[in-house]
């Protein structure tokens, strides 16, 4: 697949698993992020980074609620070289986990401890789920098939 094409497609998605403890009961959120072509910072302005990192800040700056663990995942699209997929799935986690205690606002509550990065290298199942939501080429079920 192309360079253009997988840009034209969803190139990264980085899944940030936030577990927060209340008073009651127990709860999970996911929050996404996604970069550029070959990028590892963090862009608000790219695709619906302000509103996920908006969304993100949000959750972890609540009142009241005591977060357990936060997991990041972080991918690279498939069409990059496997040794250059797995530096930046492991730099855009790394990225995500400054961000997010950057804007932590209280180190006792959520600290680099409650953080878990997993770089999970090339994610095939995003780049499917993008290709199957917002490929329109008339090839679209071959492209489907190959993958």
């Amino acid at each position: 697949m192309n360079r253009g094409l997988s840009e034209r497609i969803e190139l990264c998605v980085l899944i940030l698993m936030i577990s927060t403890l209340s008073l009651c009961a127990q709860d999970s959120t996911s929050c996404s992020i996604l970069f550029r072509f070959d990028r590892s910072d963090i862009d608000t302005t790219f695709r619906d980074n302000n509103l996920s990192t908006s969304r993100l800040v949000d959750l972890i700056t609540l009142p009241g609620i005591m977060i357990d663990s936060v997991e990041i995942r972080g991918y690279a699209s498939p069409d990059g070289g496997h040794r250059r997929n797995s530096i930046l799935s492991r730099e855009r986690a790394a990225s995500a986990k400054n961000f997010i205690l950057r804007h932590s606002r209280d180190s006792l509550i959520l600290n680099s401890s409650r953080i878990r990065i997993l770089p999970m290298r090339e994610d095939w199942d995003g780049l499917q789920k993008a290709v199957e939501e917002k490929y329109t080429w008339p090839n679209k079920d071959k492209v489907l098939r190959i993958m």
